[in-house]
């Protein structure tokens, strides 16, 4: 889930996209902006 996260909401196995994209863990400036994200994912999934 984390990994999928950090590459704009998209499973790196499979391809396929199970949230809304974040953004990209390599375009983050900020440890604050990573836990921004993560928490979107899992505020969306549950």
């Amino acid at each position: 889930m984390f990994l999928g996260m950090m590459n704009n909401g998209v499973d790196l196995t499979s391809n396929k996209r199970f949230t809304k994209g974040y953004g990209y863990f390599t375009e983050m400036e900020s440890y604050e902006e990573l836990l921004k994200a993560w928490d979107k994912t899992i505020r969306e999934i549950t």
